[in-house]
């Protein structure tokens, strides 16, 4: 009893350590090389790790780590995927009330999934246990063609500059240490 539990454990606690780890990057480098650039691999990163988890099930040996390998890529994935989507809509929209409501349907969405999802999962579970794994895949291909089918490359606003081309954002040691003093 105990090793189940500490399995369930393994299998949720991987998923939320790799997205805290991967989502400063994520950010980072959706600030320098865009927010489209950055959802779209994340999306594909986290659909391959559902993939990974689904087909762990029908493994004999070693199935746990297969799918907490999955579960690794769905954090990763996830990391590039939801919180780069709040600046992207501050991206999308000029006025502050198209922003307002692009963050509020956001966070409606964000807050049905959550109610949902467990619903929805255990539902499909109790048909066969890793089915709720297959659904990521076909989510993240779904979510993949509505970002390039809705999301454009949003205009700069005035007196805005662009970001610098990555090589030339990392800071040099000399000016990190000339912010440190």
């Amino acid at each position: 009893m105990h090793h189940e539990i500490m399995s369930r454990i393994g299998v949720i606690t991987v998923y939320s350590i790799m997205a805290i780890l991967f989502t400063p990057v994520a950010g980072y480098l959706s600030d320098r090389l865009g927010r489209k650039v950055v959802i779209i691999p994340s999306l594909i990163v986290a659909g391959i790790g559902g993939a990974v988890c689904g087909a762990g099930a029908f493994l004999t040996n070693n199935a746990y780590a297969v799918i907490l390998a999955g579960r690794m890529l769905q954090g990763i994935g996830a990391a590039g995927a939801m919180p780069i989507v709040l600046p992207l809509v501050g991206d999308m929209f000029r006025s502050e009330e198209e922003v307002s409501s692009g963050l509020g349907l956001i966070e409606t969405a964000n807050t049905f999934g959550k109610v949902l999802s467990p619903i929805a999962g255990s539902a499909l579970a109790a048909i066969a246990w890793f089915i709720p794994f297959w659904t990521v895949p076909a989510l993240c291909l779904i979510s993949v063609v509505l970002v390039i089918a809705w999301v454009k490359k949003p205009k700069p606003k005035q007196n805005e500059e662009p970001p610098l081309p990555l090589p030339l954002a990392w800071p040099s040691k000399a000016s990190w240490a000339a912010s440190r003093a």
